[in-house]
């Protein structure tokens, strides 16, 4: 029997978003869950982001924030929002119809709200060709410390999809508007996890199609986006208590001295590459390993 209890407001912050957002939103609308909101959150652009919206505005509800950031423009989503259950999408993402109640199932079945819940997606590119299945490793049954060790050593999930109840952002803070794009979930996690004690989620079913191809900020930045992170978190670490911090960091060295040589000699290998080589040269390695990494 399926629950429509618990309203979701999925939220989806749109700037130049006009060439996949149909489809976006059209996933979004069509979700077999019915107790939602769509709160799109408009940044003023310049092609044909608004046309759309107005094609569906009798189904969506559109804010105008002018915020210039997608962190703001999540947190300006999340104040307006009247779910209980936060749901991000991106604007260039798909929603497999059955997405948002399997999500809201599995919150049923755990009766606590202090988890991020995220799936398994499949990958697309421009035209919306499946280039392969994203299979996350499943980490439900591991201790938590072990679960946030492998956080504190990298990012796992994906952002877009994910459910977050809202009354985490009531306790813990919102999205940080102070860092990049493409380090906000990370950074989120990090503090949501290892500060605030509550836990990642897989559900272990492909929920979504996302997109990947070459306008996409993830292939353009992600050398910065990498060393944000380690900044991240070390920030991270400096907040919880001196015996717990020293814990994790016994446990992550102990974690990385695990990790299969192969990766190791690749690691070094990019550092030093990335020491030597011109930019243009790095942003060709940088796509290849976000390639392979996917």
């Amino acid at each position: 029997m399926k629950n429509y209890k618990k309203k979701v407001s999925i939220i989806i912050p749109v700037f130049n978003s006009g060439k996949y957002l149909e489809k976006c939103l059209k996933s979004v609308i069509e979700q077999t869950y019915e107790n939602k909101e769509i709160i799109v959150v408009y940044d003023k652009s310049s092609d044909n982001t608004l046309d759309i919206l107005h094609k569906y505005q009798d189904k969506i509800t559109i804010i105008d924030k002018k915020s210039g950031s997608t962190s703001k423009a999540l947190n300006d989503g999340i104040r307006a929002m009247n779910g209980e259950w936060f749901q991000y999408v991106g604007s260039d993402d798909i929603l497999y119809l059955n997405a948002t109640e399997e999500l809201i199932l599995e919150t049923e079945k755990l009766q606590d709200h202090d988890y991020i819940f995220y799936s398994n997606y499949d990958i697309i590119d421009s035209n919306g060709n499946l280039l392969r299945q994203f299979i996350e490793p499943n980490y439900n049954i591991l201790d938590k410390k072990d679960v946030d060790v492998i956080l504190l050593d990298h990012y796992f999930g994906n952002f877009s999809g994910s459910l977050i109840h809202k009354s985490l952002f009531e306790k813990y803070g919102m999205f940080n508007e102070s860092i990049s794009l493409l380090a906000i979930d990370y950074e989120l996690w990090l503090r949501f996890t290892i500060i605030h004690k509550c836990r990642l989620y897989l559900i272990p079913k492909i929920l979504l199609q996302y997109r990947q191809h070459k306008e996409s900020g993830t292939q353009k930045e992600l050398q910065s986006c990498m060393e944000e992170s380690q900044k991240l978190v070390q920030s991270c670490l400096l907040k919880v208590n001196h015996n717990l911090r020293d814990e994790y960091k016994i446990r992550l060295k102990e974690y990385r001295k695990r990790k299969p040589f192969q990766y190791k000699f690749m690691i070094c290998i990019k550092n030093i590459l990335f020491k030597i080589l011109p930019k243009s040269i790095q942003s060709k390695i940088i796509k290849s390993y976000l390639m392979k990494k996917n």
